[in-house]
């Protein structure tokens, strides 16, 4: 009987010797990778989240789960960030911090040009969110918006955003959105007009430069065909007619590029402007 006694307190002692040196190091594993988090050495302080996650597996891990979202998010994983912010979210017990859980992951969303999933997040959230959430759903369904080109619902709801004592921005955000460069250069115009005229569509994109060059080009080959047709042989001529077919081609292909690039330009010098505007405001 003393014997089994004895056993049993070793073994007690065993076991608790093993699970206090295994709390121990997840403890130390933890403050570790915390204090490497916060000196942004995110390779070393994503293994040891991840170390953690090994050994914790079947526990509530909300607190790892949400710094690893954290840690590729300022890598720039974006997709990476989404999937532990999924789980994060599924961890957490706090309205508010689920909350910014749901706007750091349509963030990424956002980063990724992945509007229509960020619009999911954003429509499921609460429509009994305080005024500070509120205000801050209304801004990114803004930016949503604007990156899908709709841009009479992302002035509605940029607008939205702001408090009802900033007049004046809310008036220089409406201008904002009627300047015609929001639609313009048009890529398909651009592109029609140098199937017009080799050179006007790079003309009317604003590239003058490019436009002469290619009104230049195609023209004196033109030139040359006719040339030779006329001095020696239609058939000579025909040998002539490729190079002048890829130039042309590429003319209006070329435009429309051009356009496409200006009009980007336009646009994210609208929305920078539409940002400053909101940050103005001094009631939000």
């Amino acid at each position: 009987m003393k014997l089994i006694k004895k056993y049993i307190t070793l073994f007690f002692i065993i076991f608790s010797t093993i699970y206090c040196t295994n709390a121990q190091t997840i403890s130390q594993t933890i403050e570790f990778a915390d204090n490497q988090f916060e000196i942004k050495n995110y390779e070393i302080a994503l293994q040891n989240y991840k170390r953690i996650l090994f050994f914790e597996k079947e526990k509530n891990n909300f607190y790892i789960y949400n710094q690893i979202a954290n840690i590729y998010l300022e890598l720039h994983d974006y997709s990476k960030a989404v999937e532990y912010y999924k789980l994060s979210i599924n961890c957490c017990t706090n309205d508010s911090l689920k909350f910014e859980l749901i706007f750091k992951k349509a963030s990424c969303y956002i980063f990724e040009s992945e509007f229509r999933y960020a619009l999911i997040d954003l429509y499921g959230l609460s429509d009994t969110l305080s005024i500070y959430f509120q205000k801050r759903k209304f801004f990114y369904l803004g930016i949503c918006f604007y990156g899908l080109n709709n841009f009479d619902s992302a002035e509605k709801y940029f607008i939205k955003s702001m408090a009802n004592c900033c007049a004046e921005q809310q008036d220089a955000i409406h201008i904002l959105f009627t300047n015609k460069k929001l639609k313009k250069p048009n890529p398909k115009t651009a592109y029609i007009l140098s199937l017009i005229l080799p050179g006007l569509g790079q003309i009317y994109a604003g590239d003058i430069k490019d436009g002469v060059n290619s009104l230049f080009l195609t023209s004196s080959i033109a030139t040359l065909a006719i040339y030779v047709a006329t001095q020696y042989h239609v058939i000579d001529a025909i040998s002539i007619v490729p190079w002048y077919t890829r130039f042309y081609q590429g003319g209006f292909y070329n435009a429309k590029n051009i356009a496409e690039k200006k009009l980007q330009t336009n646009r994210n010098e609208i929305f920078n402007n539409v940002i400053n505007e909101i940050d103005k405001c001094d009631c939000n």
